[in-house]
């Protein structure tokens, strides 16, 4: 694993946290995460694909975790 996949799940864990809390806009994402929105859309795509499986919901230009939902995991699908 290289230093860039490092910070990249770094990224997607500290992102799925931010989400788990309340709903964000891509422009704070990307300002509070340190990327471009262009990189926030390719994480939100990852976090919901395989293998991490989290359900989000956008609400207009915001994004969140739905509420009540639980991760999944291939097995559980």
């Amino acid at each position: 694993m290289t230093d860039l996949d490092c910070a990249r799940a770094v990224r997607l864990i500290e992102m799925i946290r931010l989400l788990e809390e309340r709903s964000w806009h891509k422009t704070e994402l990307g300002e509070r995460l340190g990327v471009s929105e262009r990189t926030i859309e390719r994480d939100l795509l990852a976090i919901q694909g395989e293998p991490l499986y989290v359900p989000l919901v956008r609400d207009g230009a915001r994004w969140l975790v739905m509420v009540g939902a639980r991760r999944q995991t291939p097995e559980s699908v």
